[in-house]
């Protein structure tokens, strides 16, 4: 018995006037009299099965009643032999339909697949039902089920002969209904229970109907078609609900009972093997859920599929485009952010945005499905644009480019207006900027400016071949990465003319440093000719003090101590007294003389060396100022000195004396000339007088009289040493320097 479904919906003509038009699935019975009476029902039916392009199967009796059978329709259908050997009517003897597998409804089903595959519409099945079948049945109850709704059409034949009136009542409760021969008349008998099964079928229809008919969701249920091997090789259509015409656009009574190849032409090559995935549902009985793309309406489609029996499936399904086209902005949205971040990042921290600018705009020219880029930059020194970086063009098309000139082509527009340039469809654009672009089959380009505070600094462009326009958010994108390159170029090239300038600077600097240097060696040059000058000069003086006026007035002393003594012995002595004291007077000026003779040029230093001289001045001092000790520490190697450095240490040490003695206060001076740690000669003057603050006597506003500092800072770094003053209020006062060892 059948259970409550959703049948088709398209009729096909039974050929016998008395039934009229049968929808598909329907089977009913026929109780004959005689085989010429089945032939009279049999012709008529197959032909029209025949005519409307379904296979036709006659499973016929076994011998003997086979011949008779057989050229009873033959004699009913004049093209018998023909269509058999077309294959369009099929002749089959019932022992060897039922031995294929003992399964009536899985050969019936096999036997359809067939006819599917073959291009048939269906399956019109008459069957001569075995006598000996129980209760009439040929197909049990549950395989018939399971072929209602199909693309067949079964007739079951019975001898009326062989029923009473209660067991063709049984028979006929199998069936929809029976065609029942009554001497010279056919009759249509309907079971009471098969009006209560229509009733009831048409009640759950309606109900089912009311349910798919307010289904947003597409509802269709198929059965899968097997080729021989039993893969699934096609699909049948057997109901569709509202929401599937209105999704995609076909009506129902052109799909209902026709393949899904038919209704989809090309599916079975659809990358997302529609039928392999639902014939899997069909036989093994898993459900599932797939979303894709679906070709044959370029829609994206959500479809779960289950099994409602095996061989069998159903699904459900929604266009879900404009989710997808949501989800593929948000998608696109995220990386193009994770694009900019990135673009952003990189350009922030490389020294080199030129070199990163091909591989920064390989990745934008992917995220925007461009086939190409082109990187220009301004060339000051040829006022010229100068190709940087570019992909999707030969190489031999690379040089041809390399440099481009203000004006021509897009991008030499951009950089000479300063302006985005975009152009669409170029094919069928009559815009001579774009001939160079056109010939590298570019349909769309679009070339941004490249500005730095205002002024260009070359061209970013992106173009396509498989789109003649872009989208708002591609220019965008577009622009975002231009003035993020833009930005970083100008940052470097800022970098590189402030580096040019630091460098013009340090140029000049040097150069100036140089001069000074000069400057500095011809000034200490003089200063050194000046010192010479001034110690020949004191030579010289103090020479003619020695041999001049020292001679004369020892000349002078000897003439009037011999007149002293002869006076004495003229008894004259008060004159004698008067010229003792002038005499007196002579030795106190002559020792003056040689006082000043020595300080102007110590001849000690010639005649005794460095280290002698150096005693004798301490002596000096110490005799001068009686109440000051001169602690001496002279190295003996001090004599190895360069001659010149003698005469520069005596005046040094001679010129400290005399600070200690007039401004210190010290009654203990430090003196010392040796090798220091780093093999330098060092000299030190120390004294514990008063010290001073070294802005007192080398600030700007100084209180003190400094010659005497400047005098030996001088002569020190003349002679190529280094001079240094350390004092402090209270804790005395340093002299040093320090000249390099001879030989050093």
């Amino acid at each position: 018995m059948e259970s409550s479904r959703i049948l088709f919906s398209e009729h096909r003509n039974s050929g016998i006037p008395l039934i009229g038009d049968l929808a598909w699935g329907t089977d009913f019975c026929v109780f004959h009299e005689t085989r010429k009476d089945l032939a009279g029902i049999l012709a008529p039916f197959f032909r029209a099965g025949i005519l409307g392009g379904e296979l036709c199967v006659w499973v016929a009796p076994d011998p003997p009643d086979a011949g008779e059978a057989s050229q009873a329709l033959q004699q009913a259908l004049p093209e018998f032999k023909e269509w058999v050997g077309e294959g369009r009517l099929e002749i089959i003897p019932r022992s060897r339909w039922r031995a294929r597998d003992g399964d009536a409804g899985g050969t019936i089903l096999s036997k359809l697949d067939q006819a599917i595959l073959g291009g048939f519409a269906g399956l019109r099945l008459a069957w001569d039902v075995s006598p000996e079948a129980p209760g009439g049945h040929a197909v049990a109850p549950e395989e018939k089920d399971v072929l209602s709704g199909d693309n067949v059409l079964s007739l079951f034949s019975f001898p009326r002969a062989r029923f009473d009136a209660a067991s063709l009542m049984q028979t006929v409760k199998n069936h929809r209904f029976a065609l029942v021969q009554n001497r010279d008349r056919w009759e249509i008998i309907e079971s009471s229970e098969a009006g209560s099964i229509k009733d009831a079928l048409k009640r759950s229809e309606e109900k089912l109907h009311s349910l798919f008919a307010n289904m947003s969701e597409g509802f269709a249920h198929h059965r899968i078609v097997l080729d021989a091997e039993g893969r699934p090789r096609d699909a049948v259509f057997r109901e569709v609900n509202d929401a599937f015409e209105r999704i995609t656009g076909l009506k129902k009574e052109l799909v209902i009972g026709k393949k899904i190849t038919e209704v989809f032409p090309g599916i079975e090559k659809d990358p997302a093997d529609w039928i392999g995935t639902f014939g899997r549902v069909a036989l093994t009985g898993e459900p599932t859920r797939v979303e894709a793309w679906f070709e044959p309406h370029r829609k994206w489609v959500s479809v779960s599929a289950f099994c409602p029996h095996k061989g069998q499936f159903a699904l459900t399904f929604s266009d879900i485009t404009e989710r997808r086209k949501a989800e593929e902005e948000v998608r696109r949205s995220t990386e193009r952010f994770k694009l900019l971040s990135q673009v952003t990042a990189e350009l922030l921290v490389t020294r080199d945005p030129q070199a990163l600018v091909e591989r920064l705009c390989r990745d934008v020219m992917e995220h925007l499905g461009c086939d190409c880029f082109f990187n220009f930059l301004d060339h000051p020194e040829s006022g010229r644009l100068l190709l940087n970086a570019c992909a999707g063009i030969p190489p031999g098309e690379v040089e041809k480019i390399r440099w481009l000139d203000y004006g021509a082509a897009v991008c030499g527009c951009a950089a000479r207006d300063g302006c985005r340039i975009i152009v669409e469809d170029i094919f069928h654009a009559d815009d001579p900027r774009t001939d160079l672009v056109r010939s590298y089959g570019i349909q769309a380009y679009c070339c941004h400016p490249l500005l730095a505070e205002g002024r260009v600094i070359g061209t970013l462009s992106f173009g396509a071949r498989n789109r003649a326009r872009f989208t708002a958010q591609d220019v965008l994108l577009m622009k975002t990465v231009a003035d993020k390159v833009a930005v970083a170029m100008g940052r470097i090239m800022d970098k590189q003319a402030l580096e040019e300038a630091n460098r013009s600077l340090e140029r000049r600097v040097a150069e100036r440093t140089r001069d000074i240097e000069a400057l500095y060696g011809k000034l200490k040059e003089a200063s050194r000719k000046i010192i010479d000058v001034q110690e020949n000069e004191r030579r010289a003086v103090a020479q003619d003090l020695h041999d001049s006026i020292g001679a004369g007035l020892a000349a002078t002393k000897f003439s009037l101590e011999s007149q002293r003594a002869g006076l004495e012995k003229a008894g004259m002595e008060q004159a004698s007294a008067s010229l003792g004291k002038s005499v007196g007077m002579i030795v106190e000026t002559m020792e003056e003389v040689r006082r000043i003779s020595r300080a102007m040029w110590p001849s000690i230093l010639r005649d005794l060396g460095l280290g002698k001289a150096l005693h004798s001045l301490a002596r000096e001092f110490e005799q001068a100022h009686p109440g000051t000790l001169v602690e001496r520490d002279l190295d003996p190697a001090c004599e190895n000195l360069p001659k010149p450095l003698h005469i520069v240490v005596y005046r040094v040490v001679q010129e400290a004396l005399n600070n200690a003695a007039k401004h210190a206060g010290a009654d203990r001076v430090a003196l010392r000339l040796a090798p220091g740690e780093s093999g330098k000669w060092r000299l030190s003057i120390r004294d514990n007088g008063n010290g001073f603050a070294r802005e007192d006597v080398l600030g700007p506003g100084r209180k003190r009289n400094t010659l005497g500092l400047s005098s030996m800072r001088d002569r020190v770094e003349v002679s190529g040493g280094a001079f240094n003053m350390a004092s402090a209020p209270g804790k005395g006062t340093e002299i040093s320097a320090e000249w390099e060892a001879p030989g050093s």
